[in-house]
């Protein structure tokens, strides 16, 4: 189905509908009353509808119950003040699939004209991977903090970047809002350095004992 309700002949789609076709994310449009008038096949891919099943439908339909009241009042705001930006910023946003289950969401807000009015286009991405590696990466530095070991964080250049209060309290590290540059460890083996990726290893310490590297944390 096109904007103007015409059916989806592919020759006769317009170049916007067209583009949307191509485009990564899932792509939704809804007027102002908040139906549904056109999606992409990204949408039908994530969401697990047939596109006709979505035309027509409150956009509600692709949110989570419990937000439903609260995004109708949302998105009327969103004409008012139709402009391009991301949807919802600080907050954590899901969407809900044919099925019953939900998915974290990053979504950007825009408004196209048409002929037929004013339209609202959601670009909706699924996040599950990247929120599942923040988690990851959020135990892991509860871990290295939490440690009664020494902990360590250099650059393969033997500078020093990160440590943990075992480490303060067995060489004496200070200064962990100031300058890190001025602490140096030994510069590894080029056995131990690694092509790519995070430039930094870790060394892990006991009082009374040696070092030991570790594994890089990517991102950390």
């Amino acid at each position: 189905m096109t904007l103007d309700g015409r059916p989806a002949d592919r020759r006769a789609v317009p170049l916007f509908e067209q583009f949307l076709e191509f485009a990564p994310d899932a792509v939704v449009c809804a007027d102002q009353d908040g139906r549904i008038v056109l999606v992409n096949q990204q949408t039908e891919n994530l969401f697990g509808y047939e596109r006709d099943e979505l035309m027509g439908q409150p956009v509600e339909v692709l949110v989570p119950e419990r937000y439903r009241g609260g995004h109708v009042g949302h998105r009327t705001g969103y004409f008012s003040d139709s402009r391009t930006r991301p949807m919802g910023a600080e907050l954590d946003l899901y969407g809900l699939r044919r099925d019953g289950t939900e998915f974290p969401a990053e979504i950007s807000l825009s408004a196209i004209q048409t002929e037929n009015g004013r339209l609202a286009t959601a670009a909706i991405r699924d996040v599950t991977d990247r929120r599942r590696g923040e988690q990851s990466q959020a135990r892991l530095a509860a871990i290295v903090a939490s440690s009664e070991d020494a902990i360590v964080g250099k650059t393969l250049d033997g500078v020093v970047t990160d440590w943990n209060h075992g480490a303060e309290r067995l060489f004496g590290l200070r200064g962990r809002g100031g300058d890190r540059s001025a602490h140096r460890h030994h510069r590894p083996s080029p056995s131990g350095r690694r092509r790519g990726g995070d430039a930094r290893a870790y060394s892990r310490g006991r009082a009374g004992g040696g070092h030991r590297h570790r594994a890089p944390a990517q991102g950390w």
